[in-house]
């Protein structure tokens, strides 16, 4: 099928070389969506189309990520980010939630986790699209999330308090549909 693939561009620049996914569980990559890295330098993969998350190795063994604990599964993964914790997040389309996957074990060609739905309070991400996930320093964990009407960026703390982010309107234009969100060292946020 058309898909985009990951490229791996090494640190101070060099010659990029695409991510080898191969036809990971007898199923072809469809719409990649979001990746993100953890501190151990495994790099996951959002397949949105086949719903699954795929883990790649340093050395470039892959696998599907088994996620136990979820009830639906996982559906159409639209963003992903990793903890200083080695905990990995994820935006999940289908069932609008984003789920916390922690006791991450990645050993060769087998990966788990256990999944766990993090609480919104009374913000319910049904009919948006989660278009990024960043978590800061803190442990603070930030979705940037549009509709039709509403665009807007989640705060949920480490505590689990959960908050609309107000965005400073001296911005001109105004702030509108959000496509991603990140967070430095420092605690400062991006938003695109």
């Amino acid at each position: 099928s058309d898909c985009a693939l990951p490229i791996w561009i090494p640190a101070g620049g060099g010659a990029a070389t695409v991510v080898s996914l191969g036809t990971p569980g007898d199923n072809p990559v469809q719409n990649i969506t979001g990746i993100a890295v953890d501190g151990a330098g495994n790099l996951y993969i959002g397949d949105h189309e086949n719903n699954r998350i795929l883990v790649v190795t340093p050395t470039g063994v892959v696998s599907v990520l088994n996620i136990t604990g979820l009830s639906p599964g996982l559906g159409s993964p639209t963003a992903l980010a990793c903890d200083a914790a080695g905990n990995l997040y994820i935006a999940d389309f289908t069932n609008g939630r984003i789920i916390e996957v922690s006791s991450l074990v990645v050993s060769g060609s087998t990966s788990a986790g256990i999944g766990t739905v993090i609480p919104t309070g009374g913000y319910s991400f049904v009919g948006s699209t989660l278009t990024g996930l960043a978590i800061d320093p803190q442990g603070n964990l930030y979705a940037a999330a549009r509709t039709d009407n509403n665009s807007s960026i989640l705060k949920v703390t480490a505590s689990g308090v959960v908050s609309t982010l107000a965005i400073p309107n001296n911005i001109t234009p105004a702030v509108n549909d959000p496509q991603g969100v990140a967070a430095d060292a420092m605690g400062n946020l991006y938003i695109a």
